[in-house]
């Protein structure tokens, strides 16, 4: 992914070769994850509908809130009038949300109103759905090292979740060569090395030590790579007891494999087609394919899709910013890697928008084929091409207007 940042559920370090490790925290604190409170429930008194809650942390991390184990569960296990265990405090309104705090730490839980997709959305998401159903089996082949005492959800999930994007890939992309992946801990830098050398790749050096000195464990580092001989390597660095949440983890998987997809499409990890696409549609395409299709897929894609761009803090990106400024800002993040990555993460953001726009204007099978045919040729020039407007049209008219009323 290319996304460096604490995300769904704990602190992550999505991957990107562009920005140093950073948390992505609201005023209400670090963003973990959204807690599915199946019944009405009683906390000290306090009620709590059912429903999907937002949770935030300050001061601690996200799995000593979250899992089985966490504050949260050992809250909801006691009886209705039971007081809170000391020293924890019940706070009825902190930056809006309702809140627990002890000795200067604690965490928020924030109820999550029913989202209603906009027509571009459903459309998008119904674009990918048809996909889906067209897919053939893929011939991709994994090669996946595990380090001991790796994360079992990441060890259970992975191999599932790249075999079913693969085959929704394989019309357009269907290597015959192996794909080596790892799954590491904090510091593996030299284990990661050690798998990865028999396919003639190794680390960067900056990547190498942001691994090696990897001292915060709740911070994770995913990312695709180029490699000759393979294409791609694809690697997932998280501490054993890191808790997510199954639907982070499959749409941060997800994410990472689209970049291998760019990759054997267009020939290059970056450059041949905007930032803002490259990391914008690895969002997009890892929200929509997460959201199951034989479920609500609108309610899961919308859940996700909120939780991605609350992460990426879009809202304050545009806040303040007249159309011009937006203008001059989509236009950076083409290129930008401080626009479209850290610290201000747009390609991210504003780029899942405007992938998810062109899906529902034009469809998945011509979004692709714009990557495919700018492997050899301008993307804008094939832009034109394949969408019939100019790249600043489509800002001015299409995706500035869209992103004001939807973000």
């Amino acid at each position: 992914m290319r996304l460096i940042a604490l995300l769904v559920v704990a602190p992550l370090l999505l991957s990107s070769q562009f920005s140093a490790s950073t948390s992505f925290a609201s005023e209400q604190g670090v963003l973990c994850g959204i807690y599915k409170n199946s019944k009405n429930e009683v906390v000290a008194g306090i009620k709590f509908p059912k429903g999907n809650y937002q949770i935030y942390t300050y001061g601690m991390p996200c799995n000593k809130v979250l899992g089985k184990k966490g504050v949260l569960a050992t809250f909801l296990k006691q009886k209705d009038k039971d007081p809170l265990p000391k020293p924890w405090k019940y706070q009825s309104d902190t930056v809006g949300a309702q809140g627990f705090s002890a000795s200067g730490v604690g965490f928020r839980v924030k109820l999550i109103e029913k989202i209603q997709l906009s027509a571009t959305a459903t459309k998008a998401l119904q674009s990918i759905n048809a996909q889906r159903i067209n897919a053939t089996k893929s011939n991709l082949k994994i090669e996946l090292a595990i380090a001991k005492d790796s994360n079992k959800l990441f060890v259970e999930l992975l191999p599932t979740t790249i075999m079913e994007n693969a085959q929704f890939w394989s019309n357009f992309y269907d290597p015959k060569v192996v794909l080596p992946a790892a799954i590491a801990l904090p510091g593996d830098s030299d284990w990661l090395n050690e798998q990865f050398a028999k396919h003639s790749y190794s680390l960067p050096r900056w990547r190498y030590d942001q691994i090696k000195n990897q001292n915060n464990k709740q911070m994770m580092i995913f990312d695709a790579d180029e490699n000759p001989t393979t294409n791609s390597v694809l690697y997932f660095v998280i501490a054993k007891d890191n808790s997510q949440q199954p639907a982070w983890v499959k749409s941060t998987i997800t994410h990472e494999f689209v970049h291998v997809i760019q990759i054997g499409l267009t020939g290059a990890r970056n450059g041949r087609i905007p930032c803002w696409s490259t990391e914008g549609s690895a969002v997009f395409y890892g929200n929509a394919l997460t959201a199951s299709p034989l479920g609500n897929s609108e309610v899961e894609y919308g859940e996700l899709r909120k939780n991605w761009l609350e992460i990426f803090n879009l809202k304050k990106a545009l806040s303040g910013k007249s159309e011009t400024e937006l203008l001059d800002l989509l236009r950076k993040s083409e290129s930008d890697f401080k626009v479209c990555a850290e610290p201000m993460y747009l390609g991210y953001g504003a780029g899942s928008i405007m992938t998810e726009i062109l899906i529902a204007e034009h469809g998945h099978e011509k979004f692709v084929q714009w990557w495919i045919k700018s492997r050899d040729n301008d993307w804008r020039k094939e832009f034109v091409s394949l969408f019939g407007m100019e790249i600043d049209t489509f800002y001015k008219n299409v995706a500035i207007p869209y992103i004001l009323k939807d973000a």
